[in-house]
C-alpha cells in the first residue's frame, strides 16, 4: 500500500546484490494509488529506498530477526525494521508522510547493498540533528547482518547478527559497497 494506505504496484528495483545463497535489492516504492496490482505504477518515489531480501537465512544474513538453517525466504521480503521513509508511512508509524520533495521527511533511505557468502551490508542515508545547534544533516550509515565468525561485519567482535546492526563509523561517507567471501 502507499502512504495513505491505498493499493500500489510493485516497487522499482534500483540496485541488486547476490551472496552465495541469498539476494538483496534496493527498491523505490510506488506512491501513486492504482486500481489493481496488475496495473503499472504511474509514479515511483525515487528519493526513497527500501530493502528487500530473499534466499537462505542460515546465519541471519537476510536481517529478518531469525537465523534457522531451514529458514528460506522464497519471495522478496521487505525489511521494515530499518525504519525507512516508505515503511514508516506504509505502516502508519508517523504523520510525516508527505511528498518526496519535502526536506524534513523523516526516515532512512537505503542507498546501496552488498553481499558476502553469508553476510550482508546495507548503506543508508538519514537525517540527523548534529552539533550544539542541532542542525539537520543528511548522514550516511552502514548496517551489517549475518555471519561474523571472522569479524567481517565490522563490529569489533565475532557475534552473529540476524538483524541489521549499525556500524559506528564517525561520519565516514560510504560511496560504494562490496562483498566477497569474508569481506
Amino acid at each position: 500500500t502507499d502512504y495513505a494506505g491505498s493499493l500500489v504496484g510493485q516497487p522499482y528495483i534500483t540496485k541488486f546484490a547476490a551472496g552465495a545463497f541469498h539476494s538483496l535489492a534496493v527498491a523505490s516504492p510506488c506512491f501513486t494509488p492504482i486500481k489493481s496490482m496488475d496495473d503499472a505504477c504511474p509514479a515511483f518515489d525515487f528519493e526513497a529506498g527500501d530493502l528487500y531480501v530473499w534466499g537462505n537465512n542460515k546465519y541471519g544474513q537476510l536481517g529478518t530477526g531469525s537465523n534457522a538453517d531451514t529458514k528460506y525466504e522464497a519471495v522478496p521480503k521487505l525489511i521494515t525494521m530499518l525504519n525507512t521513509i516508505s515503511t514508516r508511512c506504509r505502516f502508519g508509524e508517523t504523520v510525516d508522510c508527505v511528498q518526496s520533495d519535502d526536506y524534513f521527511r523523516i526516515g532512512k533511505i537505503v542507498k546501496d547493498v552488498a553481499a558476502g557468502s553469508w553476510h550482508s551490508l546495507v548503506s543508508l542515508n538519514q537525517r540527523e540533528d548534529i552539533g550544539y545547534r542541532r542542525s539537520s544533516y543528511q548522514v550516511n550509515r552502514m548496517f551489517t547482518m549475518g555471519n561474523n565468525d571472522e569479524g567481517q561485519l565490522g563490529h569489533s567482535d565475532t557475534t552473529l547478527r540476524d538483524i541489521p546492526t549499525q556500524i559506528e563509523s564517525n561520519f565516514v561517507r560510504f560511496h560504494h559497497l562490496g562483498g566477497n567471501y569474508y569481506q
